[in-house]
């Protein structure tokens, strides 16, 4: 039997929850959690994907993320570097 990989999800907007629901299909993945400081958005995400919602990242990584950790959002000056 192989160790599930345990991952998280920073972000729980439109493509955090898209990849969020993903990773539960995925067999050997655990999805351990999500992270957001908007709890009215982690939550109900967390509740629907079977893990825990946390407020920031940093405590995501606590859970036991210390390697395997993806970021579901764009650098905060994509938008800049675009236009």
């Amino acid at each position: 039997m192989s160790k599930k990989l345990r991952v998280g999800v920073a972000g729980a907007g439109f493509i955090g929850a898209v990849h969020a629901k993903a990773y539960t299909r995925v067999p050997d993945v655990e999805l351990v959690g999500v992270a957001d400081p908007i709890a009215e958005k982690a939550e109900p995400l967390a509740k629907e994907t079977g893990c825990k919602a946390f407020r920031d990242y940093e405590e995501l990584l606590r859970e036991g993320l210390r390697r395997n950790r993806r970021q579901e959002s764009p650098p905060m000056n994509a938008a800049a570097d675009t236009l």
